[in-house]
């Protein structure tokens, strides 16, 4: 009986070592995983900062090679690259030639171009006052509509004549427009009211 006593707290103190020697392996696994997920994480932190830089390098890299990759310059100019290395906007030196006559454009000035770009080629040309500028009328040259001009009609002497009157009425409808809108300052309110009266009197 003793000697069963005696084995059984034997056994009772293995089976207590071994199940603290397992808890402590799996304890250890537990921690190795923790620790291998941080340094995965570290890693790709690192790489990703590599990545970054190296986008940076090639972005500083772009710019050195060609210093007109990051300028935007305005219609009738583009950008040159000067012997220092720096980047400025100029006139164009040559327009495409265009074939289609869509490309054809008319001027504020009721002058055809053969396209936009020598029209703003040739605005740019003043603006600078630059060698190439008919005019200082061009400086503010724009387009009108694309196409080319349409042929103006000569008026009649008749129209001359009548021109007066019809801008009279064009004149007295638009202030009576303004009026009915509330849109029209009062001395000009009162002309507006002598208008209509003389209106009314002569109809």
């Amino acid at each position: 009986m003793k000697a069963f006593v005696i084995l059984l707290l034997v056994g009772l103190v293995l089976a207590a070592e071994a199940k603290e020697h397992h808890g402590s392996k799996n304890g250890k696994k537990h921690h190795t995983k923790k620790s291998k997920d941080a340094v995965d994480i570290a890693a790709e932190d690192e790489k990703a900062s590599i990545l970054k830089d190296k986008s940076a390098e090639l972005d500083a890299e772009r710019v050195l090679k060609d210093p007109c990759s990051k300028v935007r310059c305005g219609p009738g100019r583009e950008c040159i690259i000067n012997e220092d290395m720096t980047a400025t906007c100029e006139c164009v030196s040559k327009c495409q030639p265009e074939a289609d006559p869509r490309r054809k454009v008319c001027s504020n000035h009721n002058q055809t171009w053969e396209s936009d770009c020598e029209l703003y080629q040739m605005r740019c040309l003043c603006e600078d006052e630059k060698e190439g500028c008919k005019g200082e009328k061009y400086e503010h040259v724009h387009i009108d509509y694309y196409g080319a001009c349409r042929e103006l009609p000569k008026c009649l002497d008749e129209e001359m004549e009548d021109f007066p009157r019809r801008m009279r009425e064009w004149l007295f409808n638009v202030m009576q427009d303004l009026a009915r809108r509330h849109e029209l300052n009062e001395p000009y309110k009162k002309l507006e009211e002598e208008a209509e009266n003389l209106q009314s009197r002569h109809s």
